[in-house]
């Protein structure tokens, strides 16, 4: 699952970022950095910012005023303290104060500020994360503990439309609905009470 869902996410981040570039080609294009984390991972941030108007000459006007659009993919060790407080919530983790346990954390987000006030932001994160024992000798990673999803989109208006609130949440539903018809109504009851 760890390879598919980086491969997923990585392919993802570029396509959302080339649509971006195609929807306003004459906007700048997104900045890419490419970062390494010491402790285990890589991401990479795709980062987008309209031009700051000039004293000699306008910016051009752009779709989009800021966005950002990352990736990211970390691996390292969960103190105790954090496997105690997981546990709480997922008994089947085990705990001892004295243990630490593997982790593998992976994901994209995502925040888009249209220049237009009337067109609302967006913001989205979407993860896979998993707990393992330690691995054995000739092993890359232990066996997988536990393993969830997680993630969370927002539709954030400056000027409320009904029509957008419900084409964001009909399109969030159609894609719940795939997976069987008691998901969205359950995602939608914890968001309306978060």
């Amino acid at each position: 699952m760890r390879q598919r869902f980086e491969e997923y996410i990585f392919g993802l981040q570029e396509e959302i970022i080339t649509s971006f570039e195609r929807l306003d080609p004459n906007a700048p294009a997104f900045k890419r950095d490419s970062w390494v984390r010491a402790q285990g991972g890589k991401g990479v941030s795709g980062i987008f910012s309209a031009p700051l108007l000039g004293d000699a000459s306008p910016a051009p006007q752009t779709v989009l005023e800021r966005a950002g659009v990352n990736v990211w993919v970390t691996h390292g060790i969960l103190p105790p303290p954090v496997i105690k407080e997981i546990h709480e919530d997922h008994p089947s983790i085990p705990y001892d104060a004295r243990t630490s346990l593997p982790f593998f954390s992976a994901g994209i987000s995502l925040v888009v500020h249209p220049r237009n006030p009337h067109a609302p932001t967006v913001q989205a994160g979407y993860y896979y994360f998993e707990i393992t024992d330690e691995a054995v000798e000739g092993e890359e990673s232990g066996k997988v503990i536990a393993w969830w999803f997680g993630g969370a989109s927002d539709l954030i208006p400056s000027y409320l439309y009904e029509e957008d609130a419900r084409y964001f949440h009909t399109t969030l539903q159609n894609v719940c609905n795939q997976h069987g018809t008691k998901l969205y109504p359950a995602f939608k009851k914890w968001c309306d009470e978060y």
